[in-house]
């Protein structure tokens, strides 16, 4: 498993079952975009073709309302202190920012599979979390496998407008709470 595959997996395993240490969270926003100053993290990693590190995910949580009716909040964030940067320019960081984007592609995918699929609390992580997990996990492998991590400038402009589009497609779960 590559040193990202498991930053993410590590950060999400322990952020969804609240194991958290106390690291100061960003969570994704249209209005703000990731600055240089947001990598606060220094490199565990001796690959030297890796320019910066994005250490980001997707968390949820749920509770019963009334009834039946389930409450679930999705929120896309970003862990400055085990982010980190080798070289800083804008082409860079640009592709970092689109690692945080796919993670708010996937939080929307999540909210989508709650709001059209509806399981008990209890059974969230195996129904729906697992299966889109694994395919953020997908997706952001491919996305630095076929960028090699962001030296390919044309191809990480396909990505970004390919991420751009899919944000777009999934506006109608922009909202961070579902409820059914």
């Amino acid at each position: 498993m590559n040193i990202i595959k498991y930053l993410i997996f590590l950060g999400i395993i322990s952020f969804a079952y609240g194991q958290e240490k106390a690291y100061r969270k960003i969570f994704w926003s249209e209005e703000n975009s990731l600055s240089w100053k947001n990598f606060k993290g220094k490199s565990q990693n001796s690959n030297n073709k890796i320019a910066a590190l994005s250490f980001c995910g997707i968390q949820y949580n749920s509770c019963i309302l009334q009834g039946n009716v389930y409450k679930y909040k999705v929120k896309a964030f970003f862990v400055p202190q085990l982010s980190w940067v080798r070289v800083k320019n804008e082409h860079i960081l640009k592709h970092e920012q689109l690692h945080f984007d796919i993670a708010e592609i996937f939080s929307r995918k999540l909210r989508k599979a709650f709001s059209e699929n509806p399981v008990e609390p209890k059974d969230s992580q195996v129904e729906i979390y697992q299966p889109l997990f694994k395919e953020y996990m997908k997706m952001q492998e491919l996305y630095d496998n076929e960028t090699h991590h962001g030296i390919l400038e044309d191809i990480n402009k396909e990505w970004e407008n390919k991420i751009h589009n899919e944000l777009n497609q999934l506006i109608d779960y922009k909202k961070e709470e579902i409820c059914y």
